[in-house]
């Protein structure tokens, strides 16, 4: 099951649609909480390694690995693939994922 924005300890979303989001927009999605947004095609896995690094040794006050989970929605199989091994094998988080085809 897929928490909530506002009860997710952390939430990272990558928006890549064609279509760039205003500031006024960036700011209504951080707005649900704790949230990391990245615009555009940058590299997912260390985007997705780093904040593992940064958040996973936060001491006492973050939440075990083993309660996270990267969750991905999505058209490109490759980039689903290229997360789930990324997620499970390298930072040790459990993986989701929905795939769409428009």
């Amino acid at each position: 099951m897929v928490p909530l924005l506002q009860d997710a300890y952390m939430s990272i979303i990558f928006y890549t649609g064609e279509e760039g989001l205003t500031a006024a927009e960036a700011d209504l999605v951080r707005s649900y909480g704790n949230i990391f947004l990245q615009t555009g095609r940058g590299s997912f896995t260390d985007t997705i390694s780093t904040v593992v690094d940064v958040y996973g040794n936060c001491g006492e006050s973050s939440p075990r690995k083993e309660s996270w989970c990267v969750m991905y929605c999505g058209s490109s199989d490759r980039l689903r693939d290229e997360m789930a091994v990324h997620s499970k094998e390298v930072v040790g988080v459990a993986f989701r994922s929905e795939t769409f085809r428009w």
